[in-house]
């Protein structure tokens, strides 16, 4: 088990284990923070934090990812990311960033899902802003309590809201 508590300064830690069954969380500050989560070749994990912290593992070594903001606004940005990890809010209103061209987009205040890529667990996030691309995406939002920012890209999408499920407020441009 790997835990790697951010601070205000730069600074990189890599992590490699032959194990390959460990756990690695990724502590932000008491402040706002900003998390960049990548996979920079496809095999490995990144995550940037705001003022220049950078973590990166081997996906294949670490069998769980999770990212925590701890106290404040956070904002995690996960367009990049091609793995499974679990995002952690903070005690204020804390946000999901991701823009890929994935076919099918899924929301609810427990998950994100975008085809082809790792489904991140969602945990205290009240604001996800999506973004499609050139294809045709499908965005579905079901059981989501905040606030969804939905915007297709250059394409003809398809959006559907299950209303009923949640109390959240979902913003749709095409």
């Amino acid at each position: 088990s790997f835990i790697v508590n951010a601070n205000a300064g730069a600074g990189t830690v890599n992590i490699s284990d032959a194990a390959g069954a460990n756990t690695l969380t990724v502590n932000g500050t008491a402040g706002a923070d900003t998390f960049t989560l990548s996979a920079p070749t496809g095999t490995t994990s990144r995550v940037v934090l705001t003022g220049g912290s950078t973590v990166n593992s081997t996906d294949a070594e670490i069998a769980t990812l999770t990212v925590d903001g701890l106290a404040n606004t956070d904002s995690f940005t996960v367009s990049a990311l091609t793995r499974t990890a679990t995002l952690t809010g903070g005690t204020e209103a804390d946000t999901v960033v991701s823009s890929s061209d994935a076919a099918a987009v899924g929301l609810s205040d427990t998950s994100l899902t975008r085809d082809a890529l790792g489904a991140i667990t969602l945990s205290g996030i009240e604001t996800a802003t999506l973004t499609g691309g050139a294809g045709v995406n499908t965005f579905t939002v079901g059981s989501w309590t905040g606030t969804a920012n939905l915007d297709g890209g250059a394409s003809a999408d398809s959006f559907i809201v299950n209303a009923n499920a949640g109390a959240g407020t979902v913003n749709i441009s095409d």
